[in-house]
């Protein structure tokens, strides 16, 4: 009994401790890898070879690589590592990894390739 009342204490505590209006970062997202310059075109390339191209280059060639989530909610996430995702420049893809919620930047663990919905 006295475990259970001291687990909801810590359970209390830990989301009091928590800022308001952020949240939990999740550990997946599912969108389309793109470039810092051209990222909105990852809504609309859908693995198109000359997005896929065009998204590869620019990474290459210095922006940064971002994940259009498939949500098109409008939000854009950075990604801190470029050289784990450049091979998927331009597809549809879920990530696996940790996110900065201050500045919306996913450090990526595992890139999984998925068909075009």
């Amino acid at each position: 009994m006295m475990e259970l009342a001291i687990g909801r204490i810590l359970c209390v505590v830990m989301m009091l401790a928590m800022p308001a209006g952020e949240s939990m970062p999740r550990n997946a997202w599912t969108g389309w890898i793109s470039d810092s310059a051209c990222r909105q075109r990852g809504v609309h390339g859908r693995d198109d070879p000359g997005f896929m191209d065009c998204a590869r280059k620019c990474i290459e060639g210095g922006h940064k690589a971002v994940l259009v989530p498939a949500d098109n909610n409008g939000t854009i996430l950075t990604i801190a590592n470029t050289k784990a995702v450049l091979p998927y420049a331009g597809r549809y893809v879920t990530l696996e990894g940790t996110l900065d919620v201050k500045t919306s930047t996913i450090t990526v663990t595992k890139v999984t390739p998925l068909n075009k919905k």
